[in-house]
């Protein structure tokens, strides 16, 4: 059902420009970096009704209200490249664009602790780290683009850095989480009433993360003959406590598939060579996990 005229009106008087009702610009959030299957698609509305960007808790709040007074759906949405379709309308509704909450409100270097909006992409956070000498515990394969709340609202899970690390929500010290009618902060347990659930219990406004000492990363290729040596070598590590960041592992099949799209992607749309030099380090990361084998030299 279409947004009602005065449910519209609303919308326009607590978020101005940064609200959207152009089919065009509806069109860029109906689906994630893969459009959906057509299968699917015949059974949702994948389109919403309307776009927002809010810049603050108290706007979040105003929405749901609205959104509860009017029974709209709302879809919470980061940089949509999770793949997976979780912040892409089902029933139209509003898409909820976190674009423009990205900033970093706190770094204490003393505690390694970072406290920042959702919006915030994990590229941008680490290089902001790095001015402070700290660096992040974990990122995900996509911190290029993709943004803290929705990395936490997906449920991300492991990364790079989850060997030494864990989970990301093993390095999450408290949530703000925007409810219809207060704010509140999870922390401990309650943190899963918010990680991996999608926004559907409510909009998260705010994360305090664990950082760690920024430290130059070695990058190790190694090649095995077989699994059971590769295994051997991790234990191997483990026993004599050596330091391990991350670890990546590649098969024979998936080194080659990686190496043609590489190629591939060279040859019909060349990557742009101006990049940050954070993005140069976590590109470097990236090849050196491509180049892992485990056929011998």
């Amino acid at each position: 059902m279409p947004i009602l005229p005065d449910a519209q009106k609303k919308l326009l008087d607590i978020f101005g420009e940064r609200v959207a009702f152009h089919r065009i610009e509806r069109m860029l959030y109906s689906s994630d970096v893969d459009p959906l299957p057509r299968l699917i698609k015949k059974f949702v509305v994948n389109n919403p009704d309307a776009v927002v960007q809010p810049v603050s808790a108290e706007e979040l709040m105003a929405l749901l209200d609205l959104c509860l007074k009017y029974k709209i759906p709302l879809v919470p949405r980061g940089s949509g490249t999770s793949w997976f379709g979780g912040c892409v309308p089902t029933k139209g509704g509003i898409v909820v664009d976190f674009y423009r909450m990205n900033k970093t409100i706190e770094i204490d270097e003393e505690r390694q602790v970072v406290v920042v909006q959702p919006g915030t992409v994990w590229n941008n956070l680490e290089a902001e780290l790095q001015t402070h000498r700290l660096a992040l515990r974990l990122y995900p394969s996509s911190a290029v683009s993709s943004t803290v709340g929705g990395w936490i609202a997906n449920g991300g899970g492991v990364g790079i850095g989850s060997h030494e690390y864990s989970r990301i929500k093993d390095n999450i010290l408290e949530i703000e989480l925007v409810l219809p009618k207060e704010i509140i902060k999870v922390t401990g347990d309650g943190l899963d009433l918010v990680y991996g659930m999608c926004g559907t219990t409510g909009l998260i406004s705010q994360v305090v993360l664990k950082v760690r000492t920024n430290e130059e990363d070695i990058p190790i290729l190694a090649a095995f003959p077989e699994l059971d040596n590769l295994q051997d070598a991790l234990k191997d590590i483990k026993s004599k406590k050596l330091a391990l960041w991350h670890v990546s592992y590649k098969d024979q099949m998936h080194s080659r598939l990686t190496r043609n799209a590489v190629e591939e992607q060279a040859r019909r749309a060349p990557i742009p060579e101006i990049i940050t030099d954070t993005q140069q380090i976590i590109t470097d990361r990236l090849i050196c996990d491509s180049a892992l084998r485990t056929e011998p030299k």
